[in-house]
């Protein structure tokens, strides 16, 4: 089929059709739409969270053997590899869960063109019947719709 009878079907050939595609677009969006979120809350935690809460054992720890805490070189570097290892590990999920929903996204597509043709050789199948029908003049003349059914 040429290009631009297929565009000219998916534009108004099938409601439900272009509802469907609308619809997987939104969802493949709102991955993508997650992923940036994603990613946004895993580097405001690193940032800004994981320090505090390094920070409130810190000090616990060190209210608890007397000493005051203070920043040093070494929490420095704690709080560096910590924060590394959360955000890698936040960003390995997240990626994971887009690869898992894309997957979804083209098992979907795939599975509906499927669907498609399979309902397109059963209506090609009943109107060759119906077609014979009447070609043969059989007595009782049969219709699309009572096949559907």
């Amino acid at each position: 089929m040429k290009p631009s009878a297929n565009r000219h079907r998916d534009k108004g050939g099938n409601a439900r059709t272009t509802h469907f595609l609308a619809t997987l677009e939104e969802f493949k969006q709102a991955i993508t739409a997650f992923r940036d979120r994603m990613d946004a809350e895993a580097r405001a935690f690193v940032q800004c969270r994981l320090p505090w809460l390094y920070q409130q054992g810190a000090e616990a720890a060190a209210a608890a053997i007397g000493s005051p805490f203070t920043w040093t070189e070494i929490h420095k570097d704690a709080m560096q590899t910590l924060a590394s290892g959360s955000y890698a590990d936040v960003l390995r999920r997240s990626q994971k869960a887009e690869r898992m929903t894309s997957q979804f996204y083209r098992a979907t597509r795939a599975s509906s063109r499927r669907v498609g043709v399979r309902i397109g050789r059963r209506i090609l199948a009943l109107t060759c019947v119906i077609g014979h029908h009447r070609n043969v003049a059989a007595r009782t003349t049969r219709s699309l719709i009572a096949y559907y059914h």
